[in-house]
């Protein structure tokens, strides 16, 4: 028996040669596994008890006891995507606990999903050791979002609830929701912007001005929203591999002549429109080295 280990896994497989496969693997290293075999009981489980990894094969049954939507339980499709739908739920409700599919499934959009927007999709051709080594013990997190906004509260909130129930991310950081602990503003914002992996910003035009001696009138983003923009800019760099900044730019507005050449990502009909766009660049970002 290996040392103790105090991680907690939850396996949620119907398939008793592999939950017993995956069960004695894990106990070599010593982790701690509870297995359980529908929705219903994951559900329960996760609900009552503190998990760091759920481990799930994606067909499995659905359970009488499952707290599913209609929607929901169409999608578990009879129980072939009772996997997905659960992940769903997880990231939904529990945003620390990381999802890895351990599976035979061979669909890609199932291992796009666990890829992209959970902690791993890992083929039953790969070896059990290798498995837990690679995916159990190594640590991997989701990537960390911070958004830099203005005046338009509807707009941030659209974007909060995409980066959540779209991109499938955590609750993104948003500064005047942080708490303020003695700091002053420029410190929050520095501690709270310190370790960000994805920088959404969002460009509204919600001030107006005008070049000095003339009255041609300019709509403008507030000046906390280009001074932020700009410190992420700096600090992050347009091209850095393991950060990325998305410029989301709403009407007519003027920005600096500085970042002209930068692309934006036009949201002036919502984030629901321009939704292609940024999980084109979220899935750029995704797929670094």
């Amino acid at each position: 028996m290996g040392k103790k280990n105090s991680k907690k896994i939850l396996i949620v497989e119907d398939d008793v040669y592999w939950s017993t496969r995956i069960m004695e693997e894990l106990n070599t290293v010593g982790i701690k596994a509870l297995v359980v075999r529908t929705i219903g009981e994951a559900q329960v489980k996760i609900k009552t008890q503190r998990f760091d990894t759920v481990i799930l094969d994606i067909r499995f049954p659905v359970g009488e006891n499952a707290i599913l939507t209609a929607d929901e339980l169409s999608a578990t499709q009879g129980g072939y995507r009772s996997g997905k739908v659960l992940a769903n739920w997880i990231i939904m409700n529990y945003t620390k606990i990381r999802l890895i599919a351990y599976t035979s499934i061979n669909d890609n959009e199932i291992r796009d999903f666990f890829q992209h927007y959970c902690d791993g999709f890992v083929s039953r051709t790969v070896k059990e050791h290798d498995f837990v080594i690679d995916y159990i013990c190594k640590k991997r997190n989701k990537p960390k979002s911070f958004i830099v906004h203005g005046h338009d509260e509807i707009l941030l909130l659209k974007l909060e609830k995409f980066i959540q129930n779209s991109l499938h991310f955590p609750k993104p950081i948003v500064l005047r929701n942080q708490p303020n602990l003695g700091r002053t503003i420029i410190e929050k914002f520095e501690e709270e912007a310190s370790d960000t992996d994805l920088v959404f910003v969002l460009l509204t035009p919600d001030d107006v001005g005008y070049k000095a001696g003339t009255d041609d009138e300019k709509r403008r983003s507030r000046q906390n929203v280009i001074f932020e923009m700009g410190y992420f800019l700096g600090k992050l760099g347009r091209r850095e591999n393991n950060k990325r900044i998305i410029l989301l730019y709403k009407g007519e507005n003027e920005l600096p002549s500085d970042i002209s050449g930068i692309v934006h990502i036009d949201i002036s009909n919502g984030i629901k429109a321009a939704a292609k766009s940024i999980r084109r660049e979220v899935d750029h970002f995704l797929k670094k080295p």
